[in-house]
């Protein structure tokens, strides 16, 4: 899985090799490392699902705006923000 640039499988698979190779590590740091590479699978695992490839219901299943700035509410709050700030400045 990738997440722009940075595809994340390999990543993840490369830290793991240098974690293996590495004997320098304490058997402390290098059990927090595995721990927090497992982690990291399980979210990245996690981001990719949904109601079309999951048990997830459907209703469930929160589209997400691209631009939440431009919805009526986004627009709402910004010009709310705006006035805020400007009464704290005068």
């Amino acid at each position: 899985m990738s997440v722009g640039k940075i595809n994340i499988t390999q990543t993840l698979a490369k830290v793991e090799g240098l974690l293996g190779k590495d004997r320098s590590i304490s058997p402390a740091a290098r059990a927090m490392f595995e721990l927090l590479v497992t982690i990291i699978h399980l979210l990245v695992a996690k981001l990719g699902l949904n109601s079309s490839n999951s048990s997830i219901p459907p209703s469930s299943t929160i589209p997400i705006k691209s631009n939440p700035s431009l919805s009526t509410g986004g627009r709402f709050l910004q010009a709310n923000t705006r006035m805020l700030v400007m009464r704290r400045v005068r």
